[in-house]
């Protein structure tokens, strides 16, 4: 069996979960008792709660902190690939090339650059219909064609760095502190933050 884990800067993960809740379909919400919570009509109220929620021992910590924390330890394993979404946007052909390598896939020139336009941007948002996520292990929520997010959602914006220019300097010292709190481990700090290839802004 094999793992892939993607990690990515934690500020940038709090503001794309923004919208990523709110765009959770009523009848998904419903089934699970109101999560996640739609936004409200204040954006900078949401990031400052789910801000607040992601930390270490808050709420949602587990979803960032505790996941990239869990997986670290694994990531020299032979059967763990540890990627950063930073490193995959920036080298989208490189990411294509070494997930196909752990996985055992040769792919021809061709194959490659049909898998690399299929993974970016452009593609997706042509094609938001085939990012409609479905339940079809639900009989009941399968049968009636529902649908976890609201058709077009999915598909954003897709980049880096939009985090550090979105929230406050407090907020953003806040998280920082979180961070050099709980990614002690040597290189976690750094990678977790930018990845391999370093910062880059939005």
């Amino acid at each position: 069996m094999k793992f892939l884990s993607m990690m990515r800067n934690g500020l940038d993960v709090v503001n794309s979960l923004v919208p990523f809740f709110s765009s959770h379909s009523d009848d998904w919400r419903n089934m699970w008792g109101g999560f996640p919570p739609a936004g409200t009509h204040n954006p900078a109220a949401d990031r400052e709660k789910l801000l607040n929620d992601l930390l270490p021992g808050a709420m949602l910590s587990n979803i960032y902190f505790e996941y990239v924390k869990a997986w670290w330890p694994y990531r020299h394993e032979p059967n763990v690939l540890l990627l950063h979404y930073s490193d995959a946007i920036k080298d989208l052909e490189g990411t294509v090339t070494k997930l196909a390598h752990f996985v055992g896939v040769s792919l021809s020139k061709t194959q490659h650059a049909k898998v690399t336009e299929k993974c970016g941007m452009p593609y997706m948002k042509e094609n938001k219909h085939l990012f409609s996520i479905a339940v079809p292990l639900n009989p009941e929520y399968n049968a009636a064609n529902k649908r976890v997010l609201v058709s077009g959602t999915l598909t954003r914006k897709g980049g880096i760095g939009e985090g550090k220019s979105i929230f406050t300097s407090e907020q953003a010292a806040k998280w920082a502190k979180a961070e050099e709190d709980q990614f002690t481990e040597p290189g976690l700090l750094e990678w977790a933050r930018q990845g391999e290839g370093g910062a880059t802004s939005a």
